[in-house]
């Protein structure tokens, strides 16, 4: 769902993705950019994914790519991520 919140403003959410934990939108669309909220390790129904680093990361990335589409944009067009990671021995793991 697209929802405009100013004249070049728009609020994407998405039943594909994990709902928001707090009052914030997965992402806003500009004219020239989208800015995507963080994401957590959780399916669209909010739940939790149990697992390995690259469990997790995958469904942070599936979480992104609904909420991208939903934007009519795609992960290919993606120019900045950002990574926090609690233990820095899953660095690789995570990349992979």
């Amino acid at each position: 769902m697209l929802t405009k919140i100013m004249p070049d403003y728009i609020v994407v959410a998405t039943n594909d993705a994990c709902p928001p934990a707090g009052p914030y939108s997965q992402a806003i669309k500009t004219p020239h950019q989208i800015y995507v909220s963080g994401q957590i390790p959780a399916d669209k129904t909010g739940s939790l994914v149990e697992g390995s680093i690259s469990d997790k990361t995958r469904q942070c990335i599936e979480n992104i790519i609904a909420i991208l589409s939903e934007a009519q944009s795609s992960i290919k067009k993606v120019v900045k991520v950002t990574v926090f990671l609690t233990d820095m021995d899953n660095f690789a793991e995570m990349n992979s």
